[in-house]
C-alpha cells in the first residue's frame, strides 16, 4: 500500500486523518450541573497535510497540484492532536493505516 502523496517544487502534501480535541460551547440558560457535565469535542479531520512542526499541523481539504493551490484550510495546534494516520492507496480504494507503535 502506497501513501497518497502529491509533490511540487517547494511543497509536499500527503493525505492523512488527524484525531484531535477541540473546545465545545453551548448557548442559552441551563443549570450549573449541566455545564459541569460538558465534555471536550473529539474531532476527526481528513485532508492533505501541507505543514507540520512542533506547534501545528496544517491540512487542506482540496488540493490542486497543477497550480500549487489549496482550499478549505485548517491549522490545528499539536497540543490538541492525539494521532495522525496516513491515508494509503490500496489500488482499488483508500484506507487509513493503523497508527505505528510509539508514534
Amino acid at each position: 500500500m502506497e501513501p497518497l502523496v502529491f509533490e511540487g517544487q517547494n511543497w509536499q502534501a500527503r493525505a492523512v486523518l488527524v484525531r484531535w480535541t477541540d473546545a465545545r460551547g453551548e448557548l442559552g440558560w441551563d443549570a450549573v450541573e449541566a455545564a459541569q457535565d460538558m465534555t471536550l469535542a473529539q474531532c476527526v479531520s481528513v485532508g492533505f497535510m501541507v505543514a507540520q512542526d512542533a506547534t501545528r499541523v496544517v491540512l487542506c481539504l482540496t488540493l490542486d497540484p497543477e497550480t500549487a493551490s489549496c482550499n478549505d484550510r485548517i491549522v490545528i495546534p499539536m497540543g490538541w492532536v492525539s494521532g495522525i494516520e496516513e491515508v494509503v492507496n490500496t489500488g482499488v480504494q483508500y484506507a487509513v493505516t493503523p497508527p505505528k507503535k510509539g508514534a
